[in-house]
């Protein structure tokens, strides 16, 4: 019984001395709960669990950085930063960042006040109303053109929470839709709904013509060995988004959404 009790103590002296040698990795991201967010001061999200698995397979620690989009988006361009995350791909980001393949496809849904009379039949419905989006955020190419022709009239939200603030100005009319991931605003609405009663006065609607959000991880190209760190983090991360241990901090994240007083 010692001889095993002493095997168990090397064994946990060695696993915690290899890890305080792991180099730290710098990420970066705006909170988008479930993905990536603050819960009682400590980072959680099923971005977070992803990558940390991922980093300790290949030899790293990860600290976890929030910032607003376009801020985040700015100073990993310039390598202060190793990498973003929650970022979708677009030929300009591409001269910055190298890219992994995405970690998870996200539906994307127009929230808005049940008191908004609305028929929708399909993107160009929206046309006639002021919609909201994150300063910085890029979409899946339909939706984007919509948003870069000026077909919708848009309305920029900038800064930390960015998704609370859309959720909470289409719940007081401040704008007749924000578009976040479904997943996004289901979470925050749960979550936040005894704060914020008004969020349960919101609605959804998911167009089935688009594709969704493909986030990705970005490494920068100003910072030194970002080309392998991308390559070994997409090797990695293609292995365990097939295995059920993904799926259960999917489900885990997920389960915290159904409303219960």
């Amino acid at each position: 019984m010692k001889k095993i009790f002493l095997i168990f103590i090397v064994f946990l002296f060695n696993n915690t001395h290899a890890e305080e040698n792991f180099k730290t990795l710098t990420a970066v991201s705006k909170s988008s709960p479930p993905m990536f967010y603050n819960e009682n001061g400590t980072v959680t999200g099923i971005d977070v669990e992803v990558i940390q698995f991922v980093a300790k397979k290949l030899g790293y620690k990860v600290e976890f950085i929030d910032e607003p989009w376009e801020k985040a988006l700015i100073d990993t361009k310039q390598g202060k930063f190793d990498f973003i995350f929650e970022a979708d791909i677009n030929e300009e980001r591409k001269n910055f960042f190298y890219f992994t393949r995405p970690t998870m496809q996200l539906k994307m849904a127009f929230y808005k006040s049940k008191n908004l009379n609305f028929f929708y039949s399909s993107l160009d419905s929206f046309s006639k109303y002021i919609v909201g989006i994150g300063n910085g955020f890029v979409f899946e190419n339909r939706l984007q053109t919509y948003i870069d022709r000026k077909i919708y009239q848009i309305y920029n939200i900038s800064g930390n929470d960015t998704d609370i603030q859309g959720l909470l100005k289409a719940a007081f009319k401040q704008v007749d839709f924000y578009i976040c991931p479904s997943l996004t605003g289901q979470f925050i609405i749960n979550k936040k709904r005894k704060i914020f009663p008004e969020l349960l006065s919101l609605d959804y609607i998911e167009p089935e013509s688009l594709e969704g959000s493909w986030p990705r991880l970005a490494f920068s190209k100003a910072r030194e060995n970002s080309l392998q760190l991308s390559q070994n983090f997409d090797k990695e991360l293609m292995k365990f988004l097939s295995t059920p241990d993904f799926n259960k901090i999917v489900r885990k994240y997920v389960k915290t959404i159904e409303v219960s007083d």
